[in-house]
């Protein structure tokens, strides 16, 4: 069982460093906006805001891994749709802030 603790862990890191180099948005977006819309309509609300079709297509792998995981068990039935729109709000909120960030550096050059 721990190792496959240590594989998930593995896979989050590398996940988390390719989130990272994606590239920034085309203009600034607010991340308080991307959050809600993430919290209300998940994927779709994360895409749609950001106009973009990769943030929203890494909400729906998100969720489908959610799903695939967490549904066989009690604890998933009751919690998959609220951790899903959970993580996507979270996310909107973190890739907002990230290309915004990568934003204002770029243009300081």
């Amino acid at each position: 069982m721990s190792n496959e603790w240590g594989h998930a862990g593995h896979a989050a890191k590398h996940i988390g460093e390719k989130l990272a180099k994606m590239r920034p948005l085309a203009k600034r977006k607010s991340p308080a906006v991307a959050f809600v819309a993430g919290l209300l309509f998940q994927g779709l609300g994360v895409g749609l805001y950001l106009g973009s079709w990769k943030d929203f297509f890494v909400c729906v792998g998100v969720f489908t891994l959610f799903f695939g995981v967490l549904l066989p068990t009690v604890v998933g039935e009751a919690w998959l749709f609220p951790a899903a729109a959970l993580f996507c709000a979270v996310y909107g909120a973190w890739r907002a802030n990230d290309s915004n960030e990568k934003l204002e550096g770029r243009s300081r050059h």
